[in-house]
């Protein structure tokens, strides 16, 4: 089994590394810690894919991922629809691991740090697409 096997998960076209990953064990090495709930990949990200995958958005050229942790959701919008993502984390920690993976899958996304309540109408007004998991 490569290296690559042992320390990531490919999941509809995108790379997924665990936390055995070197880019990911450095991070925390470096005293990279999310503190709310940042510390992992979380499935529930899987099935936004999924349902996007088989139902794709009519519109989808400006996504927010809000809640991003790693990130893997808005990754995959920007890989596989070409969107522009807005990756939103209340956690300033989490962008690190954010852009790990977004490196190792050849995207970019813009980074805001804010909490959901903070969200305003108008902030949303220029996304078209929200998406969200635990």
């Amino acid at each position: 089994m490569s290296s690559a096997r042992k320390t990531c998960q490919r999941f509809r076209g995108i790379v997924m590394p665990k936390s055995n990953h070197p880019a990911i064990r450095k991070a925390k090495r470096e005293g990279s810690q999310p503190s709310i709930h940042g510390t992992k990949l979380w499935k529930s990200s899987a099935l936004i894919i999924d349902y996007l995958g088989k139902n794709p958005p009519p519109y989808f050229d400006q996504v927010i991922d809000v809640g991003c942790g790693w990130g893997i959701g808005g990754i995959w919008c920007a890989k596989k629809l070409a969107s522009k993502v807005t990756s939103m984390d209340a956690d300033p920690d989490v962008f690190r691991f954010l852009e790990i993976t977004a490196n190792i899958n050849n995207v970019e996304t813009t980074h805001l740090r804010l909490k959901f309540e903070q969200l305003r109408k108008k902030d949303l007004k220029k996304f078209d697409l929200l998406i969200a998991a635990d």
